[in-house]
């Protein structure tokens, strides 16, 4: 081969080589975001009112409820609590009973869904004692569940059932916590029954929450 094809052939590759560079960064800048959440939904609209009286009354949503909000420049959240001095299922008053839904929407500064940075603060605020769910009770990409008995009493107060979950950029804690008496001494929903209905509102939540977008 002439020094000259040699030099056409070459030059040939050279070009190729800048142009197929040049197609994967306009296709890298052009890729789409993946798909997630960019607002809060708002952790009050995730629970339908008949489920929050079944399990607290009617007293739960008498007045209109307000999420208490926590944005930044990356994040988008809210926490939600219903609650009953009467709840019909922890036994005689005095009772109280508290179901809350913590909402947190992890965003980059452009607005997108962020999946890693709600992977890793998913991992960072795990409670101690909680369990990772296995098939198939996972909901939505990742979950895991807590239980803290009430008993000894008196000392340890309300009972307390908690579910984590995560949905694309989404980490959701949905928590249940309650106690009555029963003469002298506390009275408690059975940790099956607790846990099972704790997990069934997170269902709910993971709903209503809807398929990332």
């Amino acid at each position: 081969m002439s020094k000259l094809r040699a030099y056409a052939v070459g030059g040939r590759g050279i070009r190729f080589g800048v142009l197929f560079a040049g197609m994967v960064v306009f296709l890298t800048s052009c890729s789409q975001p993946a798909k997630g959440y960019r607002e809060d939904p708002g952790a009050c609209s995730l629970l339908p009112e008949h489920s929050i009286v079944g399990q607290l009354g009617p007293e739960a949503v008498q007045f209109p409820n307000t999420a208490k909000t926590g944005d930044t420049d990356t994040t988008r959240s809210s926490t939600c609590e219903w609650e009953s001095f009467h709840p019909p299922r922890w036994g005689s008053p005095p009772a109280n009973a508290v179901i809350g839904v913590t909402v947190r929407v992890s965003v980059s500064e452009d607005g997108d869904p962020d999946i890693r940075a709600a992977e890793d603060g998913y991992r960072m605020k795990g409670r101690v004692g909680q369990v990772p769910d296995k098939p198939p009770d996972v909901i939505c990409d990742e979950s895991r569940h807590g239980f803290r008995s009430g008993r000894p009493e008196p000392t340890s107060g309300s009972q307390v059932a908690t579910v984590d979950f995560r949905c694309a950029n989404a980490h959701v804690t949905v928590e249940y916590r309650g106690w009555g008496s029963r003469g002298f001494g506390n009275d408690y929903l059975p940790q099956a029954e607790h846990e099972a209905t704790t997990r069934d509102l997170a269902r709910q939540v993971a709903a209503k929450l809807g398929e990332p977008r």
